[in-house]
C-alpha cells in the first residue's frame, strides 16, 4: 500500500511524464523536453529513495 508521500510523488511523476509527451509533440525545442526530463528523473529518484 502507498502512503501519502509515494501517492503525492506519483502524481507528480504522471504530470511531469504527461509535460514531456506534450511537449514533445507539440514539437517544442528539445532545451525543454530536456529541462522536463531531468525533473522527472529527479522525482523517480525521490520515489526511489522512499521505496
Amino acid at each position: 500500500m502507498y502512503d501519502v508521500k509515494e501517492i503525492e510523488i506519483l502524481h507528480k511523476i504522471e504530470v511531469l511524464r504527461q509535460n514531456m509527451y506534450d511537449a514533445y509533440q507539440n514539437q517544442s525545442d528539445s532545451e525543454e523536453v530536456v529541462k522536463i526530463s531531468q525533473q522527472l528523473d529527479h522525482v523517480m529518484n525521490q520515489l526511489t529513495k522512499i521505496m
